[in-house]
């Protein structure tokens, strides 16, 4: 995964970034395995309700599949 600072800076304080940091680690860890497409519908979900679709701050989110096979 690739993102900006936004990601965490959208949250409204120092503790609710700390909040959404390990959330969207979590859900990263989570998806690992997942389909690309799956693994980030779920990080914005969990994005969008922490922040109530209201970021405080603008984002980018790159997820690149590494495909082995």
């Amino acid at each position: 995964a690739i993102f900006t600072d936004g990601l965490f800076e959208a949250a409204i304080d120092a503790p609710s970034r700390k909040i959404l940091k390990e959330l969207m680690f979590d859900t990263l860890h989570k998806t690992r395995d997942y389909e690309v497409q799956i693994a980030m519908d779920e990080l914005l979900y969990q994005f969008d309700k922490f922040t109530h679709e209201h970021p405080q701050d603008d984002l980018i989110l790159c997820l690149i599949d590494l495909d082995e096979t």
